[in-house]
C-alpha cells in the first residue's frame, strides 16, 4: 500500500496547490522542518523578532530600486511590524507553531498581499548578469583542477557563491551596494579546511544515479556555485535535478529564472544542454523549505535520487538540520547569522559541509 504521507494533499486550505512529501524523507509524519522552537526559546524569539524587524530596511531599499511604489512597501512594513509586536506580546498569536519558517511566512505573505512580490528583482538581475560573465572562467578553473581536488574546488565555489545572500544583515548591505562583486574576491574569503562538520573523507562524485540539488540564491550562488557542480555530475553520468522556488522570495532564484539562466549558460558550455539536466519547481515560496510539502512534479522527478544536496543557510541549517533521508545527503552553506552560528556550533562566515549516509543522524 502506498504511504499516504507522500500522496498529494492541500492541508487545511482547499484552494491551495497539491503538495506531497519528498520520497527520500524518512518518517514524514514525525518530520519537523525547523528544530528551533521559538515558543520555548524566549531569548531566541526576541533575537529573531528583532532581526526580522531590522532586516526590512534592506527589503524596503531593494523594493524601491526594483520599482515598487513606496506606499505599498510601507504598507507591507506596517503589517510586518504589527505582527512582530503581536508576537512579542503573545508568541502564539500566529498559531501553535513559531519558528523561522513561520516568521518567513508572515513577512512574505505581507509583502505579497501589498503587491511587493519580488522586491529583490533588480538586485537579482544585476547579480545574474555579472555571474554569467564569469562562468566560462570558473568552468576553466574547475577543469584545470586535478581530479582528487575537484570536489574541494567545487565546494569552495558553492561557499563563495552562498555569500550572496540578501536575507542576512551581514551580507545584505554589502551586495545591495555591489551586486557585481567579483567572484575571485569571494573565493578568497572562503574559510579554510577543515570546514564545519566536514567528514573525514570527501565523498566521491562518481556513481551517482540521480542528484537533486535544492538551490538557493540568484547570481554567483547558483551560476558559479551550483551550475558547475551540476555540470561535473552530468559529465560523470548522473542525472541532475535543480529544485528551485516557485515564488520569488528575497534574492532566491526561482524555477522560472533558473530556466532562463540555463538557456544563457548553454551558450557558454554545451553540457547545460543535456537532457539529463532538469529544472523543477519546489512549489514553495520561502527561504526555508518544508520537505513534506513540495510539488508533486518534484516528488515524481526525485523518485530515484540517491543524492540530495541542500544548499544555503535557509534550506540546510535553519530548516532540515535534523531531517533524515533514505539516501546520501549533503548540506552545503556559508553561515551569515550569529544565532545560526551558535545553534550549529560555529561562527559567522564558517563554511558548512555536512555529509550523511542513508538513515544517518549525527
Amino acid at each position: 500500500m502506498t504511504d499516504p504521507s507522500v500522496q498529494p494533499r492541500r492541508g487545511g486550505d482547499p484552494t491551495a496547490p497539491l503538495l506531497c512529501a519528498l520520497p527520500q524523507l524518512i518518517d514524514p509524519h514525525g518530520y519537523t522542518p525547523c528544530d528551533w522552537d521559538l515558543l520555548k526559546d524566549h531569548a531566541a524569539r526576541g533575537h529573531w523578532l528583532d532581526l526580522f524587524r531590522d532586516h526590512f530596511a534592506a527589503i524596503r531599499e531593494a523594493a524601491l530600486v526594483s520599482g515598487y511604489p513606496e506606499r505599498d512597501v510601507l504598507a507591507a512594513q506596517r503589517e510586518i511590524e504589527s505582527w512582530i509586536e503581536r508576537l512579542r506580546a503573545d508568541p502564539r498569536a500566529a498559531g501553535e507553531r513559531l519558528d523561522i519558517l513561520a516568521l518567513d511566512g508572515i513577512r512574505d505573505g505581507a509583502l505579497r498581499r501589498h503587491g511587493v512580490d519580488d522586491p529583490f528583482a533588480a538586485v537579482k538581475e544585476a547579480a545574474n548578469d555579472a555571474a554569467l560573465t564569469q562562468l566560462a572562467d570558473r568552468l576553466e578553473t574547475i577543469d584545470r583542477t586535478p581530479d582528487d581536488r575537484r570536489l574541494e574546488e567545487l565546494l569552495r565555489g558553492m561557499f563563495a557563491g552562498n555569500l550572496f545572500d540578501m536575507g542576512a544583515p551581514k551580507t545584505a548591505a554589502r551586495f545591495h551596494d555591489n551586486p557585481r562583486l567579483g567572484f575571485d574576491r569571494l573565493l578568497s574569503e572562503v574559510s579554510p579546511r577543515p570546514w564545519l562538520h566536514e567528514p573525514p573523507l570527501l565523498p566521491p562524485l562518481d556513481d551517482r544515479r540521480c542528484a537533486v540539488i535544492f538551490v538557493d540564491n540568484a547570481g554567483g550562488d547558483v551560476v558559479l556555485g551550483v551550475l558547475p557542480l551540476a555540470r561535473e555530475l552530468l559529465r560523470r553520468g548522473s542525472r541532475v535535478i535543480l529544485a528551485a522556488s516557485e515564488l520569488p522570495v528575497l534574492n532566491d532564484v526561482t524555477a522560472g529564472e533558473l530556466t532562463a539562466l540555463r538557456a544563457q549558460a548553454q551558450r557558454i558550455d554545451s553540457a547545460f544542454e543535456s537532457g539529463s539536466l532538469r529544472i523543477c519547481s519546489t512549489g514553495t515560496g520561502t527561504p526555508l523549505i518544508d520537505l513534506s510539502a513540495i510539488s508533486p512534479a518534484l516528488c515524481e522527478a526525485a523518485g530515484e535520487a540517491d543524492l540530495l544536496v541542500l544548499v544555503g543557510m535557509g534550506r540546510a541549517l535553519e530548516s532540515n538540520w535534523l531531517a533524515r533521508f533514505t539516501c546520501e545527503s549533503w548540506r552545503v552553506a556559508t553561515i551569515k547569522e550569529a544565532g545560526i552560528a551558535r545553534r550549529r556550533g560555529g561562527k559567522v562566515f564558517d563554511s558548512v559541509f555536512r555529509v550523511e549516509g542513508p538513515g544517518d543522524r549525527s
